[in-house]
């Protein structure tokens, strides 16, 4: 379509949510859309497609990318399942400096960025959202909220 055609996937179904050892030795996330049209594919692309900070990351990523640009969340290319997050799911997301929690309303697939409500919140009005990435983070749990209130990891 040469760049000039929209399709509307729809709503995600789930965010599946990958970790990726690089150079270093340290585990970077990686988040891919499931769309309904999609639930039966073998491949799905990781969104944004990642271009990497590094000189070799960049090179790596390079190599990663199928004939249509895009990277696929495969162990071939090694990534590792670690979470699936449906709407409403309670996240605890840990950055090297803080942790930000909250119910997941949507992910960005332009920017990598989740879209998170407060436990007390009742609004998903985009001004009351949490925003965050999930390039920095360095821990994703999903956890179960109790008919009490009270958080705790899916096991």
């Amino acid at each position: 379509n040469h760049g000039t055609q929209f399709a509307d996937n729809g709503k995600t179904v789930c965010l599946n949510i990958y970790r990726r050892q690089d150079s270093t030795g340290n585990y970077k996330l990686f988040a891919a859309p499931l769309y309904l049209h999609s639930i039966n594919k073998k491949d799905i692309p990781i969104l944004p497609t990642p271009k990497g900070r590094s000189k070799e990351e960049k090179i790596e990523f390079n190599r990663l990318r199928n004939k249509n640009g895009l990277t696929m969340a495969t162990p071939e290319n090694g990534f590792e399942l670690i979470a699936q997050i449906f709407p409403n799911d309670y996240l605890k997301i840990t950055y090297p400096d803080h942790v930000t929690e909250g119910y997941y309303v949507k992910y960005g697939v332009a920017n990598g960025t989740f879209s998170l409500i407060h436990h007390s919140q009742t609004s998903k009005a985009d001004l009351d959202l949490i925003h965050c990435s999930i390039g920095e983070a360095t821990e994703l749990k999903v956890l179960n909220i109790s008919v009490l209130g009270d958080n705790y990891e899916f096991e």
